[in-house]
C-alpha cells in the first residue's frame, strides 16, 4: 500500500505498488488503485407511520415532536455508512377548530449523499364533545302585569339557561329547542322542558335541560 485518501463513510482510494523481479535482479513496479464507492441508497426497513393525535388544546406539540424526532417511527439501514434523517415538516392544513392534517417525508441520507424517503401524515382529531362547567337553570316567573315574561324568556334562552360549557379545542355554539309554553291556565302561562345544545366546531355537541315557567 503505497497510500490511501479516505473519502465519505467506509469509502475510500488505496493505491498498491506491485513490483516484479527476475532471477537477475532487475525490478519492474506498477501502480493500481483499488477504489471503494457507495452508490447504494440506504434501505428503508420499516417505513413512517400515520400518527393520529386526539386535540388537546395545546397545539399537541409534545406528540409532534415526539413523532418527528423519532422519524414518523421509520427505520433504515445503511451497509456502509451512518445515516442522517432530515423531514419537511411545514404547516398543518386546518380543519374544524384546532383540528387539522399534514403530510410528512422523511429523509434518510448516508454519508456519501445516497438517500432514501418514506411519508406519513400526521392528524389532529377532535372526537370529545364539550363538557359543562355551569349546567342550565331553571327559569320561574309570574305573570304580574308588569313584567315581560316573552323578553325574560328570550334572554335566559340566549345565555343558554345561565350554562356555560368548555372545549379544549374550538369556539362552542349554543342552541337550543324551545318553541312555546304550554299547560298553563290563561294566555301567556305555563311551561316548557329546553333542552340546550352545545356544539364545538368539529360538531361534537353535549345536552341539558331545564324548565322554564310562568304561572
Amino acid at each position: 500500500l503505497v497510500k490511501s485518501q479516505g473519502q465519505c463513510g467506509k469509502t475510500g482510494i488505496f493505491t498498491y505498488r506491485f513490483t516484479v523481479s527476475d532471477a537477475c535482479g532487475n525490478i519492474g513496479t506498477s501502480e493500481a488503485d483499488f477504489i471503494i464507492r457507495d452508490i447504494a441508497d440506504p434501505d428503508i426497513t420499516t417505513d413512517a407511520t400515520d400518527f393520529n393525535a386526539q386535540c388537546n388544546g395545546a397545539s399537541n406539540s409534545v406528540d409532534i415532536l415526539n413523532w418527528l424526532n423519532n422519524n414518523g417511527f421509520a427505520q433504515a439501514t445503511d451497509e456502509c455508512n451512518g445515516i442522517d434523517w432530515a423531514n419537511d415538516y411545514g404547516t398543518i392544513t386546518a380543519d374544524c377548530g384546532t383540528t387539522g392534517v399534514v403530510t410528512v417525508t422523511f429523509t434518510a441520507t448516508d454519508a456519501c449523499g445516497n438517500s432514501s424517503t418514506t411519508s406519513a401524515e400526521f392528524s389532529i382529531t377532535d372526537t370529545t364533545p364539550p363538557a359543562w362547567e355551569i349546567l342550565p337553570q331553571d327559569l320561574n316567573m309570574t305573570c304580574d302585569g308588569l313584567s315581560d315574561p316573552d323578553a325574560q324568556i328570550t334572554a335566559w334562552l340566549n345565555i343558554a339557561g345561565g350554562g356555560e360549557a368548555e372545549d379544549s379545542c374550538s369556539l362552542i355554539k349554543y342552541t337550543n329547542d324551545f318553541t312555546v309554553l304550554s299547560g298553563g291556565c290563561s294566555e301567556g302561562t305555563g311551561s316548557a322542558l329546553v333542552t340546550f345544545t352545545a356544539t364545538d366546531a368539529c360538531g361534537n355537541f353535549v345536552s341539558a335541560t331545564a324548565t322554564v315557567n310562568v304561572e
